[in-house]
């Protein structure tokens, strides 16, 4: 009985009235729209958003892989992947496309690529194998959630600082060139602390990404040990973009940061830049 009852609240639950209602009265909210949503299927490819920079300081790479081959090695295909390329105002800039062989690996290096998109800025990668009918069976999406590599060009190494992807954020149906946003917007405040201490660091950064298909305002409050705001920063950002925001800790006073948006889980890059290497990470 429990399991029949389960079978047909579950349907409603994760449908989007129902996850209108959950994300409305707080009840186990959903971040983003999946396959069970009914809004995107198997048919369809999600990305990250991902964070790029090049400039004279920083330099990034990306690498792509033929994902079908490694989910269906007994049936491989070629894909086409389309990286679609965001400046840091959310703009897109550029949209270039990657035929990717059988198990092939592809190495993208923003210094090539993103020129005259600014310094830095969002990025996604959508991949469309040759067999879509390989996806139909599969209750699931072709996803990219791979790892990008930063590296600071004054270092004097040719070490790589490597992250992954942060949340599902964007999707492209396969064949298609529309690109949505599958993150469920919020409707009331909500306030995102980082797992992480800013002590052991003078200088460090917060990478913020919108992901959702709205305008949204921000609040980052600089807090001290016993959690008293010694500093703010408010942001307005547009459908995509990023922001670099500095969290400047020369005198020692902020000890963690919290951000407040109508954003679920509005989760940052940390960037720490010590004095001899820096660490990327998610906070």
């Amino acid at each position: 009985m429990h399991n029949d009852w389960k079978s047909i609240v579950r349907p409603i639950a994760d449908g989007p009235y129902g996850i209108f209602v959950r994300n409305l009265l707080g009840l186990h909210p959903v971040h983003y729209y999946g396959p069970e949503s009914k809004k995107i299927n198997s048919q369809y490819s999600v990305s990250d958003l991902f964070f790029w920079q090049s400039d004279k300081i920083w330099r990034t790479r990306f690498d792509l892989l033929n994902i079908s081959s490694f989910i269906f090695p007994r049936s491989p295909c070629k894909e086409r992947v389309s990286l679609v390329v965001y400046n840091s105002d959310g703009q897109e800039k550029k949209r270039i496309e990657f035929m990717l062989e059988p198990f092939e690996m592809r190495k993208i290096t923003f210094d090539e690529i993103a020129e005259g998109a600014g310094n830095y800025g969002t990025f996604a990668a959508f991949h469309d194998p040759e067999d879509a009918k390989l996806w139909e069976a599969l209750d699931s999406c072709l996803c990219e959630r791979g790892y990008v590599a930063l590296q600071r060009r004054n270092e004097g190494n040719n070490l790589w600082s490597t992250v992954h992807g942060n949340s599902y954020a964007v999707a492209k149906k396969f064949q298609d060139e529309k690109i949505l946003s599958i993150r469920i917007p919020g409707r009331s405040n909500h306030t995102y602390r980082p797992q992480v201490s800013f002590d052991d660091c003078q200088e460090s950064e917060l990478i913020i990404v919108n992901q959702e298909d709205r305008i949204i305002d921000l609040l980052v409050r600089y807090l001290d040990m016993d959690g008293s705001a010694v500093n703010t920063w408010r942001v307005s950002m547009q459908p995509f973009a990023s922001k670099v925001i500095p969290v400047n800790n020369a005198k020692a006073s902020t000890h963690r940061v919290e951000i407040c948006s109508q954003t679920y889980m509005h989760r940052p890059l940390v960037r720490k830049l010590y004095l001899s290497h820096f660490d990327i990470f998610h906070g």
